[in-house]
C-alpha cells in the first residue's frame, strides 16, 4: 500500500468558518474527530482510512 496524504476544506454547520485539515492514510479503520477552532462544534467524527489531525481556520 502506498503512503497518502493530502489537505481538506471543511466548512462548520453551525458558524461557517471554513477550515483546513490535513490528512494521511492509515492501514486500518480509525475513529476520526475534527472539532471547529471557533465554536468547537464536531465537524467531521467517523471511522476511516484517514486520520485527521487538527484543524487550522482560514481567515476570509
Amino acid at each position: 500500500m502506498a503512503f497518502e496524504e493530502g489537505v481538506h476544506e471543511m466548512t462548520c454547520p453551525k458558524c461557517g468558518q471554513r477550515h483546513r485539515v490535513k490528512w494521511s492514510r492509515l492501514p486500518v479503520r480509525d475513529r476520526s474527530t475534527v472539532h471547529c477552532q471557533r465554536c468547537h462544534t464536531v465537524m467531521y467524527n467517523r471511522e476511516s482510512v484517514r486520520d485527521y489531525g487538527q484543524a487550522t481556520a482560514i481567515d476570509d
